[in-house]
């Protein structure tokens, strides 16, 4: 079965540079959260899943499963057109930092 490392490894060398930085925050974020692979994907809960990272061509997406629901920072994330999930996607790690530091 793959792990994240694995899954992470996997990947450009810039995106997993982008992956390592959004699950070190995405881990640091909770203290009780968990980390597995599902549909081939690194996703993180607490007792429900919350989120997970996809990359998808050149993007990395931080995706919310219920980001519908998601009060202060809400202007940053994308819809497109799906019900309950949202997303932001990054190309850089610097990215990262600057949409933090906006919200």
């Amino acid at each position: 079965m793959l792990d994240v490392d694995e899954y992470i490894c996997k990947q450009s060398p810039v995106n997993a540079e982008i992956l390592y930085t959004l699950r070190e925050l995405v881990l640091n974020s909770a203290p009780f959260i968990k980390e597995s692979i599902k549909y081939k994907t690194p996703f993180y809960s607490i007792k429900k899943d919350l989120c997970y990272l996809l990359v998808s061509k050149e993007k990395v997406h931080l995706a919310f499963i219920n980001g519908c629901l998601l009060g202060s920072g809400k202007e940053v994330l994308e819809t497109k057109k799906r019900k309950y999930i949202r997303s932001i996607s990054f190309l850089t790690v610097p990215e990262i930092n600057k949409i933090l530091l906006s919200t």
